[in-house]
Protein backbone atom coordinates (compact mmCIF):
# COMPACT_ATOMS: atom_id res chain seq x y z
CA UNK A 1 0.00 0.00 0.00
CA UNK A 2 2.90 2.40 0.73
CA UNK A 3 4.15 2.21 -2.86
CA UNK A 4 0.70 3.12 -4.14
CA UNK A 5 0.52 5.92 -1.58
CA UNK A 6 3.80 7.44 -2.76
CA UNK A 7 2.57 7.32 -6.35
CA UNK A 8 -0.85 8.74 -5.42
CA UNK A 9 0.74 11.75 -3.70
CA UNK A 10 2.66 12.53 -6.87
CA UNK A 11 -0.55 12.46 -8.92
CA UNK A 12 -2.69 14.47 -6.48
CA UNK A 13 -2.04 17.92 -7.92
CA UNK A 14 -1.70 17.01 -11.60
CA UNK A 15 -4.09 14.09 -12.24
CA UNK A 16 -6.93 13.62 -9.76
CA UNK A 17 -8.42 10.75 -11.76
CA UNK A 18 -5.21 8.74 -11.41
CA UNK A 19 -4.99 9.75 -7.74
CA UNK A 20 -8.47 8.32 -7.14
CA UNK A 21 -7.57 5.07 -8.95
CA UNK A 22 -4.53 4.63 -6.74
CA UNK A 23 -6.51 5.40 -3.59
CA UNK A 24 -8.99 2.69 -4.62
CA UNK A 25 -6.07 0.22 -4.89
CA UNK A 26 -4.78 1.31 -1.49
CA UNK A 27 -8.19 0.75 0.11
CA UNK A 28 -8.44 -2.69 -1.52
CA UNK A 29 -5.03 -3.71 -0.18
CA UNK A 30 -5.36 -2.10 3.23
CA UNK A 31 -8.83 -0.81 4.19
CA UNK A 32 -7.50 0.95 7.30
CA UNK A 33 -4.45 2.45 5.60
CA UNK A 34 -3.03 5.55 7.19
CA UNK A 35 0.23 7.19 6.08
CA UNK A 36 2.87 6.84 8.79
CA UNK A 37 4.21 10.39 8.43
CA UNK A 38 3.57 13.16 9.08
CA UNK A 39 1.47 12.30 12.12
CA UNK A 40 -0.97 15.13 11.36
CA UNK A 41 -1.66 13.57 7.96
CA UNK A 42 -2.21 10.17 9.55
CA UNK A 43 -4.73 11.72 11.93
CA UNK A 44 -6.53 13.55 9.11
CA UNK A 45 -6.63 10.39 7.01
CA UNK A 46 -8.19 8.37 9.83
CA UNK A 47 -10.95 10.92 10.41
CA UNK A 48 -11.54 12.49 6.99
CA UNK A 49 -10.25 9.99 4.45
CA UNK A 50 -7.24 9.95 2.17
CA UNK A 51 -8.50 12.46 -0.40
CA UNK A 52 -9.64 15.08 2.12
CA UNK A 53 -6.43 14.77 4.12
CA UNK A 54 -4.31 15.25 1.02
CA UNK A 55 -6.40 18.26 -0.04
CA UNK A 56 -5.95 19.95 3.34
CA UNK A 57 -2.20 19.36 3.32
CA UNK A 58 -1.94 20.60 -0.26
CA UNK A 59 -3.85 23.78 0.57
CA UNK A 60 -1.60 24.31 3.58
CA UNK A 61 1.46 23.90 1.38
CA UNK A 62 0.10 26.43 -1.13
CA UNK A 63 -0.70 28.92 1.66
CA UNK A 64 2.81 28.58 3.05
CA UNK A 65 4.34 29.21 -0.39
CA UNK A 66 2.14 32.27 -0.86
CA UNK A 67 3.10 33.61 2.55
CA UNK A 68 6.80 33.12 1.79
CA UNK A 69 6.45 34.84 -1.58
CA UNK A 70 4.59 37.78 -0.05
CA UNK A 71 7.21 38.13 2.69
CA UNK A 72 9.99 38.20 0.10
CA UNK A 73 8.08 40.73 -1.99
CA UNK A 74 7.37 42.90 1.03
CA UNK A 75 11.00 42.89 2.19
CA UNK A 76 12.16 43.73 -1.34
CA UNK A 77 9.62 46.53 -1.58
CA UNK A 78 10.83 48.14 1.64
CA UNK A 79 14.45 48.11 0.53
CA UNK A 80 13.68 50.50 -2.38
Amino acid sequence: AMEYWRAARLFFKCDRKEFKKLVTKIKALSPNFSPPEPSFQAWLTRYLGIGAAEQILYLGYKAKRLSTSLSKWKSGFHSL
